[in-house]
Parts: structure tokens; sequence; C-alpha cells
């Protein structure tokens, strides 16, 4: 669990500006609610606060379950344990998508998540730093609790090829729920733009010998490969899990992806990084030679 952090809302007046109301706050954790059909529409929600992807401070999550069948399953977003703060009006919000929350919608209509609740399942709602004004959100369908990245490996070094493979090995905490996938997020511009890399999951039986004797330890293992295209420059990624398809990761953008993120490793918040080369393009001829005076070679 990431660490919480609690401040209380402010407003900030500094060089003689002031943050409009549509500006981001510092919320409580129990001041970003979620109510709706699975609580009774109560504003006292399991809502925590943790440091994001991004190293964001103010991030906000809380996890639903669905004790029976929801359906229809309206929902609204609440700050500052103020019904007048309610955002809603999305009557078509998508399951594991990053969607609109409609800042005081017209007639105060509540957003619906298609294709209600399922029993026994949990609803991972997420946002960060949410104002007074629309706002977005995620919301995750999950059968388990999510797992935790225990580890990570390879991707990471000099002299990558352009088009080669770079393979990336995730180890998970436990056997993830169906709906969990493991994917490598990789940029060469420090991401202002951004790839997606699946992975494949599976069970890795490791041998572990010593003077005890021998013991065997399976582990979930995901493995994930991309190309880099682009030569002469830094790559870097990071290793994360999400209920989310590829194809809406890639359409959220970074606080979309961050939103969707459910466990992360990215090497402590600095990326997991290599380099490539190529190709190469000659320039023009130059005249050289081997300079050994003093006792050295040089390329002059």
């Amino acid at each position: 669990m990431k660490t919480m952090w609690f401040r209380t809302p402010l407003m900030f007046i500094a060089a003689g500006v002031i943050l409009l109301a549509g500006s981001a706050r510092a919320w409580n954790a129990d001041e970003v609610d979620f109510p709706g059909d699975w609580n009774g529409w109560s504003l006292v929600c399991p809502t925590f606060k943790y440091d994001g992807p991004d190293g964001f401070s103010e991030w906000f999550r809380m996890y639903a379950y669905a004790t029976n069948a929801i359906s229809p399953f309206y929902f609204k977003m609440v700050t500052g344990n103020n019904w007048d703060n309610g955002y809603g009006g999305n009557l078509s919000f998508a399951k594991n998508s990053w969607g609109i929350m409609y800042y005081q919608p017209l007639s105060d209509t509540a957003s619906q998540l298609v294709g209600g609740g399922t029993q026994g399942k949990f609803y991972i709602f997420t946002a960060k730093d949410p104002g007074l004004a629309d706002s977005y959100i995620s919301i995750q369908e999950i059968s388990t609790n999510p797992v935790e990245i225990t580890s990570v490996s390879g991707g990471t070094g000099y002299g990558f090829a352009t088009g080669s493979i770079v393979e990336v090995k995730v180890t998970l905490s436990e056997e993830p729920s169906p709906e969990e996938k493991v994917y490598v997020r990789h940029s060469y511009d420090n991401f202002a733009t951004y790839g997606i890399a699946t992975s494949a999951i599976s069970m890795v039986t490791v041998t572990n010998i010593n003077q005890g004797g021998t013991n065997f330890v399976d582990s979930w293992v995901a493995t994930a490969q991309f190309s880099p295209l682009v030569g002469n420059t830094n790559y870097k990624w990071y290793a994360f899990t999400t209920t989310a398809s590829q194809s809406e990761l890639l359409s959220a953008g970074g606080v979309g992806v961050d939103a969707l993120t459910l466990a992360w490793d990215n090497n402590g918040g600095q990326n997991f990084e290599f380099s490539t080369y190529g190709p190469f393009t000659p320039g023009a001829a130059t005249n050289w030679y081997t300079d050994t005076s003093g006792g050295t070679n040089r390329v002059v």
C-alpha cells in the first residue's frame, strides 16, 4: 500500500494570485467520495490517499465491493463532504476506462456504469486531485485484490540496436485475477509520446539449491517484449498492472494511464533506461591521421 498523506483544504494566495474554484484542491482522504447504488448513497466511503506513479501525492482511490448484483449502477463523485460539490452526468461510463465526471451536472444527474455491477467483484475508483470543475476518473472491475510487482528485470544498459527485441520480465506476488494484465510503458522522448507493450503471464518454477537442500519456488512471471525504433537515444520504461486494454491505455494519455495503474515498478520514480544506436548515416569524407607524439595514439 502506498503512503497516505493528509492535508486540509486551503485557498492559496501568493503574489496577489488567487487559485479559482476550478483549480485543483488539497483534499483529505475522507473528502473525495464515490457514493452510489453500491453503498446506499452514503458519503462514508473507504477512500484512501496515495502517491501515484508520477510521484504526486494527491491521488485518491476507493474499492467498492458488490455484495450483490447492481443494475443499474448509478454513482457520483463528491468532494469536501458536500453534496453541492457533486460530479456525474456521464450515463455511459465504461468499465476499465478513464472517463469524465461533470461538475454540478444538469438536474444533478448521476453517472451510470455500463453493464452494472457483478456480485462478488470489486470496483476501483481513482481520481487525481479533483478541482471544483469537470474532472476525469477511472473505474476498474476486478475479481480479487490486485497483485503486487515484486521484481523487474531486463531492458537496461547500452547498445540496443533499433529493431531489436527488448524483453522485460515482471515477477508478481501471486496469481493475478483474470481481469488484471501486465504492461510495459516505454518512451524515447520522456513520455511526451509512449508505447504500451503487452505481456504473457505464466507460472515459472525456480529451483534453489543451497546447504539446506533443494527447494522449488513457483512464481507468476509476465514477459513483455517491444522493439525500439529510434536510434541514438535513451529509452525509458516501467512495468505496471491494470484491468484496462492496450487501446484504452494508448488513448488515455499520461494521467489516464496513471489513474488506471494498480501496481507499478518505475525504479523508484527514475524509470528504467537503455540506449540505442544506429542506423548510422555517414557524413562527409574526412582526412585524418594518427598522431603518436607524446606517447599517445589519437585521431586528428
